[in-house]
């Protein structure tokens, strides 16, 4: 039943708008009611500028901000270093190293895009629907097989992209 009036509700009053005016005092209210979906992309890969990982990064996001300019509400996770790269297209979200561990805005993004399979924070530390960008493997190649630092690696790996609801491999 709730969820039935959470949609009736939505198409009803999503993009709704109206005013009033006060001919007395010639002042006017407005009001316009617009739901759009807010997206957390994790960008804390661009530390380093001239690599693979910042280039794709900084193309995906402005992209996103292009396409989805009105939209959606775009955050990027960042060093505090790189925030303001998109100007007003978006806000910032700060790394911090605890974030690892604790998330505390977990709950506030209907979307939480991964960049690349490296974020400090992995899909279980989010609630709500997760996309990642799964980059070249090639330290699964490099490393020793059968060491302890490998297997590490590949069960972190393994649980990262084992968690998230979608995706795409570059």
């Amino acid at each position: 039943g709730g969820a039935i009036g959470g949609i009736l509700a939505y198409l009803a009053v999503n993009g709704y708008q109206t005013s009033a005016m006060n001919f007395q005092t010639f002042s006017q209210v407005a009001f316009a009611c617009r739901v759009t979906p807010k997206l957390l992309i994790t960008l804390d890969s661009m530390r380093f500028e001239n690599t693979g990982l910042h280039t794709f990064g900084h193309c995906l996001t402005n992209e996103l901000a292009r396409q989805g300019q009105g939209s959606l509400e775009l955050s990027a996770y960042t060093y505090p270093a790189q925030h303001g790269f998109l100007g007003e297209r978006a806000s910032y979200v700060g790394h911090r190293r605890y974030h690892r561990w604790l998330f505390p805005r977990q709950r506030e993004f209907d979307v939480v895009h991964f960049a690349d399979q490296y974020c400090r924070f992995g899909p279980d530390r989010v609630r709500a629907r997760t996309v990642m960008t799964v980059h070249d493997l090639n330290q699964v190649h490099e490393r020793t097989p059968g060491t302890a630092k490998y297997q590490r690696y590949l069960r972190r790996m393994g649980r990262k992209i084992g968690g998230v609801d979608h995706i795409v491999a570059i």
